[in-house]
């Protein structure tokens, strides 16, 4: 991997109330080279038909693959007892983005491919005890990459490693926390 990343975020107050727009980009500048050459390669060897191979190989050439980003806005802040805070926020996951082994795995079960939102509440019941609602919906950043294939790969080769980067057109998550700071 060789990314090059730029986060940012900004606060302000509007009256009492505080905001916090933020972002995330992150460019993996050998990701198509890692999809095309790594596991399209894998995809290569589970399947007989070109055109397929083709198609797939064909949707993977886009910058997107090599990128991932985030922004959203969170309101409020969570410092005291009776504190509040609510974020919004939307991402996309370009295929050869990240390493699945580094990844969040809240967001889309740590697949790449993806994008979708991202809604939290957070309310501190006390100075040390917080609860947080969040709400995930994701789905496929790019359509079909493997629906196109003859068949679904044996388990354990490498056509299933690849297979297995983008199995779930979405996911959808509620989290429901209970954080104790000592």
């Amino acid at each position: 991997l060789a990314v090059f990343s730029a986060p940012g975020e900004f606060n302000f107050k509007i009256g009492d109330v505080p905001f916090r727009p933020y972002w995330d980009f992150e460019w993996n500048t050998e990701g198509r080279q890692r999809i095309q050459n790594v596991y399209l390669s894998s995809v290569n060897q589970s399947t007989t038909n070109t055109e397929s191979l083709a198609a797939i190989r064909s949707q993977n050439k886009a910058l997107g693959d090599d990128v991932a980003w985030a922004t959203g806005l969170q309101i409020g802040q969570n410092k005291k007892k009776g504190d509040w805070s609510v974020l919004g926020e939307f991402r996309q996951i370009g295929l050869g983005a990240v390493d699945q082994n580094i990844n969040g795995t809240d967001f889309a079960d740590s697949y790449a491919n993806q994008q979708g939102l991202k809604f939290s509440g957070v309310y501190n019941f006390t100075d040390f005890l917080t609860g947080t609602v969040t709400y995930f919906n994701t789905w496929n950043y790019k359509s079909n990459l493997f629906d196109s294939l003859t068949a679904a790969p044996t388990p354990g080769s490498n056509a299933a490693s690849a297979y297995a980067l983008v199995p779930a057109n979405t996911t959808q998550r509620v989290e429901v926390d209970l954080q104790w700071k000592f």
